[in-house]
């Protein structure tokens, strides 16, 4: 069961350390200006993991940037079931489609590990990306890149092969988390924040399957594997094998 318990003891984050981890995930450039803005008007809080840290069916509080460490991302489906829908690394931020509309949150934000979150209230983000244009240029493409993922998230529900399903999470991983300047060095790569058993738990699978599954990714050239890393490559060969599962 999450727990809302904290810690309370916090690290110091400078402009140029908040500027580091939003490159990470972040289209485009911010200016120093921009960061100390979010910064002195944003709330830094460690959180211990199990922490909710925004809850399904609530008010949006404001952005969440995740500035260190991991966070899940949760739905309480009507079955009862938790299901882990996203994880997310530094530089990702949660609660960006209520920044701008009412409705409560669909889903939850709970630490998975020890991590550090930047909390700037809805009022003040606006403030924000009002003063800063450039905040305000990458919100556009967060946002685009974030619908294009919730469309994704309509096929999901329907896929019976496992390889469609892992196939689907990283997909809308890539979707929710990496813009085109995100990307690595060929533009077309995205190195994501989720180990194996990150993606076993978010596709109800154990973790020697979903080995396996990566495997089949890997010679169907979506994915390279290497220790502790899982990268995609072409998000076209996903959705392809989410159209083939779709199909069976």
């Amino acid at each position: 069961m999450p727990t809302r318990q904290l810690i309370c003891s916090l690290d110091f984050w400078g402009p140029n350390d908040l500027l580091s981890v939003m490159s990470k995930a972040w289209p485009g450039q911010f200016s120093e200006r921009a960061a100390e803005l979010l910064l002195s008007r944003g709330r830094v809080v460690k959180f211990k993991p199990g922490t909710v840290i925004a809850s399904q069916g609530s008010a949006s509080k404001g952005l969440h940037i995740v500035l260190d460490g991991l966070a899940e991302v949760t739905s309480l489906r009507p079955s009862g079931k938790v299901m882990v829908i996203n994880i997310m690394g530094p530089g990702q931020a949660y609660s960006f489609l209520h920044i701008y509309h009412p409705d409560p949150h669909s889903s939850s934000l709970v630490a998975r590990t020890p991590c550090q979150i930047l909390t700037v209230a809805k009022q003040d983000w606006l403030l924000t990306t009002e003063e800063c244009p450039e905040i305000k240029d990458a919100v556009i493409s967060v946002l685009s890149a974030r619908l294009r993922a919730a469309l994704e998230e309509l096929t999901f529900s329907s896929l019976n092969s496992g390889l469609g399903r892992l196939s689907h999470r990283l997909l809308n991983h890539v979707l929710q988390n990496f813009t085109q300047d995100a990307a690595g060095p060929s533009r077309n790569e995205y190195e994501v924040a989720l180990t194996q058993s990150h993606l076993a738990a978010m596709i109800g699978l154990s973790r020697q399957r979903t080995h396996a599954l990566l495997h089949q990714l890997e010679q169907r050239k979506a994915v390279r594997l290497n220790y502790g890393r899982i990268t995609v490559i072409d998000l076209d060969a996903l959705r392809q094998v989410i159209t083939d599962s779709e199909l069976e």
